[in-house]
């Protein structure tokens, strides 16, 4: 199996985990959106099934927590959208995220991004 094969098996494996946390959810949240316990239990699956090594960071200007995965030669971005499952609105000067109800995760929600694949060589190309 590929190393990205690998990478997409793992994360699929947190979506159930992403869904309780998800359906657990009471609705809003100030400052940092459920997306930051989205992308940590995407690394936590990641780095568990020894795919790859994967760690989270928020992107500007957003806020948005996004996973970064590591193979041997590849770095990939993975995501789950926030625009799918909640809202992001400003109360007092602070962002806050709102659930978007009745989201259910999928693997079709997961993106996936090739952002640095090796160049071939004159002696890997023949």
């Amino acid at each position: 199996m590929s190393g990205e094969a690998r990478i997409r098996e793992a994360a699929r494996a947190a979506l159930p985990e992403i869904q309780r946390r998800y359906d657990a959810w009471d609705g809003t949240i100030p400052g940092a959106g459920l997306c930051f316990s989205v992308a940590v239990l995407l690394v936590d699956a990641i780095n568990a099934s020894g795919a790859a090594s994967a760690s989270y960071y928020s992107a500007y200007p957003d806020d948005h927590a996004l996973v970064q995965v590591e193979t041997d030669d590849e770095l990939w971005l993975l995501d789950i959208p926030f625009e799918l499952y909640e809202t992001r609105h400003m109360t007092l000067g602070m962002p806050a995220y709102t659930k978007r109800a009745g989201h259910r995760f999928s693997a079709a929600d997961l993106t996936f991004e090739c952002i640095v694949r090796p160049t071939p060589t004159a002696a890997s190309v023949g």
